[in-house]
């Protein structure tokens, strides 16, 4: 530190060290700047939510370790089955949007198809557990009937709608809990049916439905609208009200806690196998995915590139796909699996 030559009485600085008074260098305030600004930015990422969901792979679970059949003679397989699965993502913002669009095997999807506004997390959990409860059901009297046992008795008292998905034709026609009984002049006991109605349909074309709806029946018309893949569709989601069979086998599958109808078809397929001689895995290692009905129709199903993706990871060789989204399932396969529909 030096003293001024002239007055003597306040030392200057150092040369390089500013003093008490000296103003901060303007290099100061740029990182400082921009460091607010990038803050902010992120912080407005994190706190905007956007109306999307995001897919990504989920685990494959093998079905033989989750099965159990009583009351008839069962084989041994020597391959393994998975049913295929998904993680769901409802809670995007921008910083988990921009990931997604940047990340392989991702999907976005509107929230609004994956849960309907106003449903709370306990009734979204509610109808996943009860489309599995269905599937089971399903896939259990679908392999029964094509092993050979016949004459299943079985009932179901109509299509509960679950939910009506906003901007599709349903919306404005058809309410959440109406009871759909018939459709085009078809009695409906079991949602599979109405689903199956809707697909045969042209997209455009209108479908006649008879409705309760609060202890009164109404005469309902609703257009079909067409989905991403081009499938007609109303925009709601239905559950079999009252499902019930009487099985002539006991068969118990442990859903391991996932939710939603997709497992269905791979179910039938490990009942089948088990209740046959031979074996229909040959050996390998098979995903697949798809919804059953009674009758065996295979329905489409959502995510069916990332449940592709975590077929892989799980080293399957061959995957199972509705007719539907077979196109989308073997461009995700490429080469690492044969797809089969």
């Amino acid at each position: 530190m030096t003293v001024d030559p002239e007055y003597g009485l306040a030392p200057l600085p150092d040369e390089g060290v500013p003093g008490p008074c000296a103003r901060p260098s303007r290099h100061f305030f740029v990182p400082l700047l921009a460091g607010l600004i990038t803050g902010s930015v992120v912080l407005v990422g994190l706190l905007v939510r956007l109306p999307y969901a995001i897919f990504s792979p989920g685990p494959a679970h093998a079905i033989f370790p989750i099965l159990s059949i009583e009351g008839a003679p069962t084989y041994e397989s020597e391959g393994e089955l998975y049913f295929t699965t998904i993680r769901i993502n409802e809670t995007v913002n921008l910083v988990t949007w921009a990931w997604a669009q940047l990340t392989p095997n991702t999907e976005l999807v509107d929230l609004d198809t994956v849960r309907p506004p106003g449903q709370t997390d306990e009734e979204s959990h509610d109808r996943n557990a009860l489309a599995m409860d269905e599937s089971i059901l399903n896939a259990q009297y679908a392999a029964l009937t094509h092993v050979g046992y016949t004459d299943i008795p079985f009932e179901g008292d109509g299509a509960r709608i679950e939910e009506v998905v906003p901007g599709y034709p349903a919306e404005g026609v058809l309410e959440v809990a109406d009871l759909i009984i018939e459709a085009d002049g078809v009695a409906i006991a079991f949602s599979e049916q109405l689903g199956e109605i809707v697909r045969d349909r042209a997209v455009g074309d209108t479908v006649d439905l008879r409705v309760l709806r609060d202890d009164e029946e109404l005469a309902l018309t609703v257009a079909t609208a067409g989905s991403a893949e081009g499938t007609p569709l109303v925009g709601i989601a239905t559950s079999t009200e009252n499902l019930r069979f009487e099985f002539p086998v006991e068969i118990v599958i442990d859903s391991a806690g996932v939710g939603g109808p997709s497992a269905g078809l791979m179910y039938s397929v490990a009942i089948v196998d088990l209740l046959t001689e031979g074996d229909l895995t040959g050996g390998h290692l098979i995903a697949g995915t798809g919804t059953i009905s009674p009758d065996g129709s295979v329905g489409q199903i959502g995510g069916i590139a990332e449940k592709v993706v975590s077929a892989i990871a799980e080293g399957a060789e061959y995957f199972l796909a509705p007719s539907g989204d077979a196109t989308r399932a073997a461009a995700a396969a490429g080469d690492d699996l044969v797809v089969l529909r």
